[in-house]
């Protein structure tokens, strides 16, 4: 197991910095967790469009990191998560759910990862929403669950499920379950 890549939390030493020199601000109050601008707890986002403008704006950034890493002959799988996952879970953690669950043999075992981590967080009362995606690395298992692609993902949270599975000739079948925190 190897953890690809570092939460990127406001208070992270590195993130707080460029957060601070963009013009943002880094904030906690007590018994909160650190966040950007008062209200986000992470501090690079895809949405929250209404922090990216005015004071501070620039400092809440999409941009990613890059690192490159080389697979491992054992590597089966990796697991694409937000933060709803990663509040409640280690790295450790969810590799061990991913290889329980591949043990089982199950018809589809991205989806089924994906679900059981998922689920796992909601149980364990993650307060955040949860989107998992998970890619099988082995095409050998692919293979024997007749699945074109192994890319999956579910998304959790507390409100609504719905099932949106869809195929285009030759893309990769992929199935998300919305459930959204009502916090």
């Amino acid at each position: 197991m190897a953890a690809l890549s570092v939460d990127h939390k406001p208070n992270r030493p590195d993130e707080r910095e460029r957060v601070e020199h963009c013009g943002g601000r880094v904030t906690k109050r007590t018994n909160d967790v650190w966040r950007f601008q008062s209200v986000l707890a992470v501090s690079r986002a895809f949405g929250d469009h209404g922090l990216k403008v005015g004071a501070g704006g620039s400092a809440l950034t999409a941009n990613p990191e890059i690192k490159i890493f080389t697979r491992q002959e054992n590597d089966k799988f990796f697991v694409l998560a937000s933060d709803g996952l990663w509040d409640v879970y280690t790295n450790e953690q969810a590799a061990k759910v991913g290889r329980n669950v591949l043990l089982q043999n199950p018809k589809n075992p991205a989806q089924a990862v994906a679900d059981a981590l998922t689920n796992g967080a909601y149980e364990k009362e993650s307060l955040d929403n949860i989107t998992t995606l998970v890619v099988l690395l082995d095409d050998a298992a692919a293979a024997a669950h007749n699945s074109p692609s192994a890319l999956t993902s579910s998304t959790g949270g507390d409100s609504s499920e719905g099932d949106d599975s869809s195929s285009a000739p030759n893309s990769p079948p992929v199935s998300a379950r919305s459930r959204h925190s009502e916090l």
